[in-house]
């Protein structure tokens, strides 16, 4: 489904302001390419079944499940040619050959995994002390059956790090949150869905996946959720109620935010970002965070070229 008329300006103007921003606000190596190439997918094809088999716009954020390997390829002129390349009549009979084969084994990947997640106990611990409610919309797939009610595996996997967490961090005591490449939105979803406490978010990340996240967000929060077009040029402030509010606002917005937070969370992206990009944020974050705030960081081995290595980062 084609984007409304309010998403095209939000995505227009976030894509054009990043384009002008300061270096240190942009897309490091890792993402350009994919940043661009979600972009372009979001405003032609929309992003109803961004967490499905056939959408690229999530990838390597969000959890969808790669069928066809052109989708990955963007939608510019080289992608066309290696698309039309392999609808060649002899290519593309191998090809369809090879969908089915993958299609195949992404079926029995999500059979196996199911069956994991049925008998883990880690799993009953989390669903029987956490409420877990709408993971699965936006077509996602890549999901699990629990006592007859369907769960996301993304979702679980983000519930235990943050179960982890609330061991070290008293997260029933915090008041805001403030979260740098926040995925598709679904740790704050978790968050606000079991910790009421929680009233104040600033989510921040580059575009287009802070579209995606704004409008994933403002499905389940609505005019709680204050856009790029709602707050640029404007100071970021939190008002002094128990009102719920979410900023959801790229880097370059920054030096905007004059409320301080409770709780900063990060979980990879420093990761894929450049080393001056990180020195960027951590002296704003070290200006935002209260004196007696936490700080929780989550890694994940990569020897990847593009990302920093995590003794750097520390």
């Amino acid at each position: 489904m084609k984007i409304s008329r309010r998403q095209l300006k939000l995505i227009e103007s976030l894509n054009n302001d990043q384009e002008k921003a300061n270096r240190l606000y942009k897309p490091g190596p890792y993402w350009s390419y994919k940043c661009k190439k979600a972009s372009d997918w979001i405003l032609k094809k929309g992003f109803d079944d961004f967490r499905g088999l056939n959408s690229p716009v999530a990838t390597s954020y969000g959890d969808n499940l790669i069928l066809d390997k052109r989708n990955e390829f963007g939608l510019n002129f080289k992608s066309r040619i290696l698309i039309a390349i392999s609808n060649l009549p002899i290519i593309k009979k191998l090809y369809q050959n090879q969908l089915q084969l993958t299609k195949n084994n992404i079926e029995k990947f999500l059979r196996y995994q199911n069956f994991f997640y049925q008998q883990n106990k880690r799993v009953e611990y989390l669903i029987n002390n956490y409420n877990l409610d709408q993971t699965t919309l936006f077509e996602s797939v890549n999901n699990f059956e629990y006592k007859g009610k369907l769960y996301s595996c993304l979702y679980l996997v983000n519930l235990n790090i943050l179960d982890e967490i609330s061991k070290i961090i008293d997260l029933r005591n915090i008041n805001s949150v403030f979260e740098i490449g926040g995925g598709f939105g679904s740790n704050i979803h978790i968050m606000l869905q079991n910790f009421k406490n929680i009233k104040k978010i600033i989510y921040m990340d580059i575009s287009p996946n802070l579209f995606i996240g704004t409008e994933y967000l403002r499905y389940f929060y609505k005019d709680a959720v204050k856009d790029y077009v709602d707050t640029k040029d404007k100071e970021i402030k939190f008002l002094n109620n128990n009102d719920l509010e979410i900023f959801c606002l790229p880097p370059w917005q920054l030096p905007n935010i004059s409320s301080r937070i409770d709780y900063f969370h990060n979980a990879s992206s420093f990761q894929e970002m450049t080393k001056e990009i990180i020195i960027n944020y951590s002296n704003y974050i070290s200006k935002i965070l209260k004196d007696k705030g936490s700080i929780s960081l989550i890694y994940y081995n990569n020897d990847n070229p593009k990302t920093v290595k995590i003794d750097e980062i520390k």
